[in-house]
Parts: C-alpha cells; sequence; structure tokens
C-alpha cells in the first residue's frame, strides 16, 4: 500500500453528492487528485457498502466508513466491524411492527425491508434508490450492521425504549439506527490505530448529525455552508454549500489541492 501522510473522510448526502445525488466533475477530479498528493480519501456514510460502489468507482476511491461507522474497509480489506445482537433486532422489530412502522436491515453487501409501503416508497426515492427487496427475517439470518427505521415521528419514543441504540435522524422519512457509542468518530480511530502512523493527519467534512462524531475525531473539522448550526459550532473551517463548490474551497484552503 502506498504510504499516505493524510486521511480525508468525506460524508455523502449533503457533503460530497450535488442535489442529485451525484458527484460532480470538479469533485470528481478532487478526490482522483488527492492520493497523488499525499491523501488517502475515504467516504464516510450511512449508507452500506452496496450503495457506494457506483461513488468509489466514479471517484477511484479504495477506502470507506459506511452505516454511520459500524463498518470500513481500506482496499477491499475490513479494518472495523461492528453488528446489532440479534435480542435486540428482534425487540426493535416488533416495536416497530406494533406502529406499523417498516424496518429495513443493513450490512455491508445487502439491504432488506419488513414492508413496502407509501413511507418506504418515499424514503427511498428521496435518495434516488430502489426499494429493498422483503425479507422481514433478514436478522435472524445475519447480525445487521445498522437498521433503518422508517418513520416521519416517533423519534423519542424509540430514543426512550431503546438506549442500547443510537437513533440518527437521517432525513424527513428514517431513523439510522446503530449501536449506542460506535460511530463514524470510532471507526477513524480504528482506522489510524490500524495504520500505525501517529504522525497521519486528518481532514472531515460534514453537514449532518451523524457527522459530529466524525468531525470530533479528525485533527481538521470542515463543516459544509447548508450543515446544521450544531456541525458548523464543531467546525474548524466552514466551507461554501455542497451545491456551491464546498468540497473544493476546502480543499484548497487546506492545501490539500
Amino acid at each position: 500500500m502506498k504510504t499516505f501522510h493524510r486521511l480525508a473522510f468525506f460524508d455523502l448526502d449533503g457533503t460530497l453528492l450535488d442535489a442529485h445525488s451525484k458527484i460532480t466533475p470538479e469533485v470528481k477530479h478532487a478526490l482522483q487528485e488527492l492520493p497523488r498528493r499525499g491523501t488517502l480519501p475515504f467516504l464516510a456514510t450511512g449508507r452500506c457498502d452496496v450503495e457506494i460502489q457506483k461513488w468509489l468507482k466514479e471517484g477511484n476511491l479504495h477506502a470507506s466508513i459506511t452505516m454511520n461507522g459500524q463498518y470500513a474497509q481500506i482496499g477491499g480489506d475490513p479494518v472495523f466491524e461492528e453488528t446489532i445482537k440479534r435480542s435486540l433486532c428482534e425487540k426493535l422489530h416488533d416495536a416497530a411492527a406494533k406502529k406499523n412502522k417498516a424496518l429495513a436491515f443493513y450490512t455491508p453487501h445487502k439491504m432488506t425491508l419488513t414492508r413496502h409501503n407509501e413511507l418506504a416508497k418515499r424514503c427511498y426515492g428521496h435518495i434516488h434508490e430502489p426499494l429493498p427487496p422483503l425479507e422481514p427475517d433478514a436478522y435472524l439470518k445475519r447480525e445487521p450492521n445498522m437498521m433503518l427505521l422508517l418513520t416521519e415521528t416517533d423519534d423519542e419514543y424509540f430514543r426512550a425504549h431503546f438506549p442500547e441504540l443510537t437513533f440518527y435522524r437521517n432525513g424527513p422519512f428514517a431513523l439510522d439506527v446503530v449501536n449506542h457509542g460506535v460511530d463514524k468518530g470510532t471507526a477513524v480511530k480504528q482506522i489510524v490505530k490500524a495504520l500505525n502512523d501517529p504522525t497521519l493527519e486528518t481532514y472531515a467534512f460534514g453537514d449532518g448529525p451523524n457527522d459530529l462524531a466524525l468531525l470530533d475525531a479528525c485533527d481538521h473539522a470542515v463543516a459544509m455552508g447548508n450543515a446544521l448550526p450544531a456541525v458548523k459550532e464543531r467546525a474548524s473551517y466552514i466551507t461554501a454549500d455542497n451545491t456551491a463548490g464546498g468540497i473544493l474551497q476546502a480543499l484548497k484552503h487546506y492545501d490539500l489541492l
């Protein structure tokens, strides 16, 4: 593996991607240029690995943190993985069913849903993705790394009844669900530990609540201009919006390009 002096972690939605969930040609060129200048770029997202393959290919990227820090890989080799216990999945599965909520189970290479309903169509349409296949008992076959609770309400109900889990409001239609205390920042620390180079400088780019731990774990924290106020408060640099050249502006600010 080539020696890198810096690691850069990019959230996807609202950060690296534009309003149409695309990587613009300018950002694509920047991602391909970073390794030549000594920086290893990572996607750091709430999405699972099967969802991000097209963006890895577009950006010629070979490293990622997925499912809000529950899985990390470099060059196809796993660096870190966290799964949710089957008993806890079953408990949430039953609670969601009682409230007529759909639940999705995510592993690195598979997404499944407990039910197809109108909210599920709106949720996946919102992120420009097809509906995952139905498999209500997927958690019995393999413990998922992350779950997705499809709901527009009831955030506090589920947070109060499931303290073992963290619920991230990822948009208007769903909550990302992961083990409490394991996040994108956890994965960053595991990656730095695995690379065993204390001189590495780390850079984070994000916009949402699931990026707070990512920003806290890195030496340099970039908030997009469209980021939530809480994210901007934690940032060492606030750049332009994701749709207004914010990524390029931040990379140039830190002399990474």
